[in-house]
């Protein structure tokens, strides 16, 4: 019995967090979102799995990174035109005390609402980080889908033009150009599965469907006045606003 507690009394000491708490690795089609504070760089991932969210900071430079709930406030769409969702908390294990602390090493959080209106993770929801300046990032369920950087985006050949900007409720909008005069627009109301229309916003006719290879990058197939085209385009001005 004697050595039975010898035993106990050593895993504890070897392992402060109970083995059946570790939390999970952010999937490898998850990308992050590059947080900066006060010269800490971190990796932040967000995903859900199993009707739970969670984030993962990775440290880029620096020895620590400060990983605070009140720099997560989680937001959904409702079905009258409002929002659900607000601030959150984050756990290393269900039950236990929330986290508000430097981290010296990559670890793995679990968000859970701390006020407002709980949202469906089972639908897509938005992140909304604080850091230096208020980074927004979209979250789909299972974390499958690639999210594309607003900006523009472009082919060289043949020369192609897309304004990217994404919205509340995984929606977006896209403006497609030749030449700088001629504009199509496209709005998807969920980019989960990449950013599909078989019509534009005026009702022309015109189509569009790109694929994201990742948040850069992408193949996009556009009908446009001067004809279809089909091309790969990759983000050349970033939209940092």
């Amino acid at each position: 019995m004697y050595k039975l507690f010898l035993l106990i009394a050593a895993t504890a000491l070897l392992f402060p967090y109970p083995l059946w708490a570790q939390l999970p690795d952010a999937p490898a089609n998850v990308t992050p979102v590059r947080i900066e504070r006060f010269g800490d760089v971190a990796d932040l991932f967000v995903w859900t799995q199993d009707g739970k969210m969670y984030v993962r900071y990775e440290i880029v430079t620096g020895d620590d990174y400060f990983a605070c709930p009140s720099s997560f406030n989680v937001i959904q769409s409702d079905t009258t035109g409002g929002f659900d969702g607000g601030s959150n908390r984050i756990y290393r294990e269900e039950g236990g005390e929330s986290v508000c602390e430097s981290i010296t090493a990559d670890e793995t959080f679990l968000v859970i609402p701390s006020a407002g209106d709980e949202v469906d993770l089972s639908q897509p929801v938005e992140v909304y980080f604080n850091a230096e300046k208020v980074v927004l990032i979209h979250v789909f369920p299972g974390g499958a889908s690639i999210i594309p950087t607003n900006g523009i985006w472009q082919s060289s050949d043949p020369p192609l033009s897309i304004y990217i900007q994404k919205y509340q409720a995984a929606s977006a909008i896209a403006v497609a150009t030749q030449d700088g005069v001629n504009l199509v627009a496209f709005l998807d109301s969920n980019i989960a599965d990449g950013f599909s229309q078989a019509n534009d916003v005026g009702n022309q006719g015109f189509g569009i469907n790109i694929n994201f290879q990742d948040s850069t990058h992408g193949t996009v197939t556009v009908d446009l006045p001067s004809g279809a085209v089909t091309a790969d385009i990759a983000l050349t001005f970033p939209d940092l606003r």
